[in-house]
């Protein structure tokens, strides 16, 4: 099939076949010929930076969750691990740290650039996901 395409002067877009006999019938006068990739540009710009800091926002406020969840579970085991005097000193050690890095994430809604740009508590080395 071959296509040629336009655009009219509300920049909608518009694609005619021209291996039918009566194609350009069908043009309208304010229709402009534009290439595929004028018309690709068209149907799907790129996202505006009210978009993008959107997006952003939403990645923050749902790692914050889930690094706060994660923690939290972690921390509950080793609770019971401390509770039933079972706990090593390297678990020990590792409940006081994820204690405080869950403290630390429950200040960063706090930051005056949450929830675009916030800056985050560094994670105890032991408990950094691997990637």
């Amino acid at each position: 099939m071959n296509t040629k395409h336009f655009k009219d002067s509300q920049n909608n877009t518009f694609g005619l076949d021209t291996t039918s006999e009566n194609w350009k019938s069908f043009i309208r006068e304010d229709w402009i010929e534009i290439t595929i990739d004028e018309a690709r540009a068209i149907a799907n710009p790129p996202p505006t930076q009210q978009e993008l800091d959107q997006q952003q926002e939403v990645e923050n406020i749902d790692f914050l969750s889930s690094e706060t969840r994660r923690t939290s579970d972690v921390i509950a085991i080793l609770d019971d691990a401390i509770e039933f005097e079972i706990a090593t000193d390297e678990e020990i050690a590792q409940h006081k740290e994820l204690r405080k890095y869950r403290l630390m994430l429950s200040r960063v809604p706090n930051q005056e650039t949450w929830p675009l740009n916030p800056t985050w508590p560094t994670c105890p080395e032991f408990f950094k996901t691997k990637e």
